[in-house]
């Protein structure tokens, strides 16, 4: 699927906001030296990352999921979700932490350097314990052993993705090596998959590549920072200032990876073979590739957002006002775009032996949007503001809401009952998270532009409810040529129905669009 004109808007958007916020510089005085990483050179680069995965993304996943059998393709996905949320464990929240820490010391090299060094230490006592357990569970229980080479390619994927110290690189704002590294190894296990995933039986060969080709890359971040810390931070180290911070983050971690990852594992437990895996990671990944941009930007606003709050506050809250509008109603968007055109999209990617992933798509996709939703407020408020606990708290709930849900209904609805899981997991940790910084969005005053965002979502998608049911069923004689023909067609409904909706009501995205329109047309005209 190539970038939407939502995401489009969401990247325009970040580059607006930092030619009318730093007055079209991208200088920041920060204790005499210049900070000379721009948002928009960030948000190119951020999003041109997050492009590239979803580029492999689409080429990838149909090409495995027509290749491989289905329970092949639910085998290499229950072994990639024990990975992920093992690897919360390993990691014990530093990729959050040490980002806001990095980012503070950053300017002092030896500085730095002790406090990467003590950052590491505790990732290899958490790592060892974590993994040395995770092999005894590989040998002892009946469910993992079934699958032990896929397992054990995992492992090692966890490992490498425990060191992978991309925190280390974001703190500095190192975007530009991040993509540059990231895009090289995804073209790599992109060649790979299409030369040796050919037929149903390879879905260990799939899964080799996923976890060690595609994580291979994080050897060259090691190997990146010890060039750059060198022999700096050699003094003494102390562990122990970290653990009361890192207890929240930890926990922020961890509860995250339990209801992002753990019902997928725990519906692998539940079903007789992974059948009903491949059909909720089918739906989890169209979710993810379609939201990737919209993380992207937030992972871009983290660290800038953290600045301002610290030294220009008036900057801070005109600079979140915008992106959570504009993340709004883009995220909205799309989560009603893939609800009404689920069935689709399901067939277009992965033929009609995936068309019972319809309705956990469409539940998904608005899980998606209140995730989306749940990491502005998380990262872009609660954790600049030092919030980080209250963070933690929000995530912890999500954990047994989840856990309850997966076991009450993986075992008879599958791959709908986690779906139905993740959203209300979802909704519960943006009640709390809401509630933890309801004071900020008070200030921000944004209640009227929210139900404007609403209202420009709401009409197009009754519209497009309607011309998904009109159209004929068989539109070609082909069933993917016909959901493509469906798909096109809704898509240009909507976003007409949303541009005129949206001028009527004059929302957010669309006087953000047409200013910078209008400033486009002004330098090209020379007026």
């Amino acid at each position: 699927m190539v970038r939407s004109r939502n995401q489009e808007i969401i990247i325009t958007c970040v580059f607006d906001f930092n030619i009318e916020i730093m007055g079209g510089t991208a200088w920041l005085e920060t204790g005499g030296k210049c900070m000379a990483k721009s948002v928009k050179i960030n948000a190119i680069l951020n999003v041109t990352l997050s492009a590239s995965s979803m580029l492999v993304s689409v080429i990838t996943i149909p090409y495995v999921t027509r290749a491989l059998s289905v329970s092949g393709y639910g085998d290499v996905n229950f072994a990639q979700s024990i990975s992920s949320w093992l690897n919360a464990f390993c990691v014990a929240g530093i990729p959050t932490y040490g980002i806001r820490e990095c980012a503070k010391v950053r300017d002092d090299k030896e500085q730095l350097a002790t406090l990467v060094r003590e950052l590491l230490r505790i990732i290899t006592i958490c790592t060892v314990v974590v993994l040395g357990l995770f092999a005894i569970a590989i040998l002892v229980v009946p469910r993992l052993a079934k699958i032990a080479p896929l397992m054990w390619m995992f492992l090692v994927s966890t490992l490498l993705q425990s060191y992978g110290v991309e925190w280390y690189f974001q703190a500095l704002e190192d975007y530009r090596y991040i993509t540059i590294r990231s895009i090289i190894f995804k073209i790599i296990s992109l060649i790979a998959i299409f030369l040796f995933v050919r037929h149903s039986g390879d879905y260990i060969i799939y899964g080799g590549i996923l976890a060690l080709v595609t994580c291979g890359n994080n050897v060259f971040n090691i190997i990146r920072l010890r060039k750059e810390i060198g022999s700096s931070g050699k003094g003494a180290l102390c562990l122990t200032r970290h653990v009361k911070a890192l207890e929240s983050f930890a926990l922020l971690n961890i509860a995250s990876a339990v209801y992002l990852s753990f019902d997928t594992t725990l519906l692998g437990f539940c079903s007789p073979d992974n059948s009903q895996v491949a059909l909720y990671q089918l739906a989890s990944k169209i979710k993810n590739a379609v939201f990737a941009a919209v993380l992207a930007v937030i992972n871009t606003l983290v660290s800038r957002l953290s600045y301002y709050f610290a030294k220009e506050q008036q900057q801070y809250y005109l600079l979140l006002k915008r992106a959570t509008l504009i993340l709004v109603e883009t995220n909205l968007g799309v989560a009603c775009f893939l609800a009404v055109f689920a069935k689709e999209i399901s067939i277009l990617v992965s033929s009609e032996k995936y068309i019972n992933a319809a309705m956990p798509l469409r539940i998904v996709a608005f899980a998606g949007f209140l995730s989306s939703i749940n990491a502005i407020i998380g990262f872009c408020i609660l954790t600049p503001m030092g919030r980080e606990k209250r963070l933690a708290i929000a995530n912890t709930v999500g954990v047994p809401v989840s856990l309850v849900l997966n076991l009450a209904l993986d075992w008879s609805w599958g791959a709908v009952g986690a779906a139905v899981a993740v959203l209300v997991s979802e909704g519960c940790i943006f009640i709390v998270q809401f509630a933890s910084s309801i004071d900020v969005f008070h200030s921000l005053n944004i209640g009227k532009d929210i139900m404007k965002s609403l209202l420009c979502n709401l009409v197009p998608m009754l519209l497009s409810i309607f011309c998904e049911g009109a159209l004929p069923v068989n539109i070609s004689g082909s069933s993917e040529m016909s959901s493509f023909i469906v798909i096109c067609v809704g898509l240009l409904v909507y976003l007409l129905t949303w541009l005129l909706v949206s001028s009527v009501t004059k929302s957010a995205v669309f006087c953000y669009v047409k200013n910078i329109i209008a400033n486009v047309y002004r330098r090209i005209s020379g007026k």
